[in-house]
């Protein structure tokens, strides 16, 4: 896909997209994509506590989205880590809305494992290492919701809606043992009576 003799399009509502469901939307994030260095690339967190198969999908009417799923946290990335799929332009507008001319993102029916995973997104053309190095160089920018939901949600990715990410539980610190009773000190006897001293004689 190119960009030659792209057509400014104007900032489009998802009113015809279904109503947003935290049921069917599990993890979702807004993030803002600029022209060059930090912040032309975007990152969602998220972690599973149980398998799962999981559609990751996009929403931003001012840029063309593409987005990379890799194993691992966004602070864990680096050029070994495992990349699980890759897509640009699968989602539908009847789904998504449009992009800017171009379709959004979809992963579909991806299933995943109990663990850390990132989602790196950018600008069309992105590539794998930019997704790595956290840098790129975008003609379009502008916000990009991305979510991570149940397999086959009809549900919309709304701008601005925030799920956080699902944290492992913290295990309960355990109760400190009673520290035990000091037994009483015993009473001390009483000290007798010193005999009184018998009289001298004259």
């Amino acid at each position: 896909m190119k960009k030659n003799n792209l057509i400014a399009v104007a900032l489009l509502t998802m009113a015809t997209s279904p109503t947003t469901s935290a049921a069917d939307i599990f993890f979702s994030d807004t993030l803002n994509i600029t022209s060059s260095g930090l912040g032309s690339v975007g990152y969602l967190d998220f972690f599973l506590k149980d398998k799962k198969t999981v559609d990751i999908w996009t929403n931003s009417p001012r840029t063309d989205p593409e987005i990379f799923l890799f194993e691992g946290f966004r602070s864990e990335l680096n050029s070994l880590t495992p990349l699980i799929k890759n897509d640009d332009d699968s989602c539908p507008d009847s789904r998504c809305g449009v992009s800017s001319g171009f379709n959004n993102a979809l992963i579909d029916n991806v299933t995943l494992d109990p663990g850390n995973y990132t989602i790196a997104v950018s600008d069309y053309s992105f590539s794998e290492k930019e997704a790595r190095t956290g840098l790129n160089k975008n003609d379009l920018t502008g916000d990009v919701a991305l979510c991570v939901g149940s397999a086959d949600s009809t549900e919309a990715c709304a701008l601005g809606v925030t799920i956080p990410t699902d944290t492992p539980d913290t295990p309960d610190t355990p109760d400190t043992p009673d520290t035990p009773d000091t037994p009483d000190t015993p009473d001390t006897p009483d000290t007798p009576d010193t005999p009184d001293t018998p009289d001298t004689p004259d």
